[in-house]
């Protein structure tokens, strides 16, 4: 069981950066990152829930009406950054006559926008988590 699982995830994330064919239209760019989206979006999710979770152990005290708000507001924004990142694949691939040598560019954005998107969310947390950790506990 171990090793399906094993093989199945490493088979999930080989997928989600692969790109078997260079796109040359807009409705392929597109496609190719709408399937990805959800993924994007679980990913970025997770690292926020977790981002929490180091809040609440740090004993810091949450708004719920707050927390919803931002994580709402964060959401959106993520949204608007990962539409813009195949709109410069686009814009990128266009200006150069979807040469074959910025083939991975999509991949090459989709992994690059994943790591600074995970990073900013975790990036608050755990901040809160390590001042928390050293007995800040907060505006008081």
């Amino acid at each position: 069981f171990k090793f399906t699982f094993k093989f199945k995830c490493m088979q999930f994330f080989y997928k989600l950066f692969l790109q078997e064919k260079q796109p040359t239209t807009f409705k392929e760019i597109i496609y190719w990152w709408g399937e990805r989206r959800l993924a994007f979006n679980l990913v970025i999710g997770a690292s926020g829930l977790l981002s929490i979770f180091i809040c609440w152990i740090a004993g810091f005290e949450i708004d719920i009406i707050k927390l919803c708000i931002i994580a709402f507001t964060y959401g959106i924004a993520a949204n608007i950054i990962y539409t813009s990142s195949w709109i410069a694949e686009y814009l990128l691939r266009k200006a150069n006559n979807f040469d074959t040598q910025i083939k991975y560019i999509g991949p090459v954005f989709f992994a690059m926008g994943l790591a600074i998107s995970i990073l900013l969310t975790f990036f608050g947390g755990l901040l809160v988590g390590y001042l928390g950790f050293f007995g800040y506990s907060g505006i008081d």
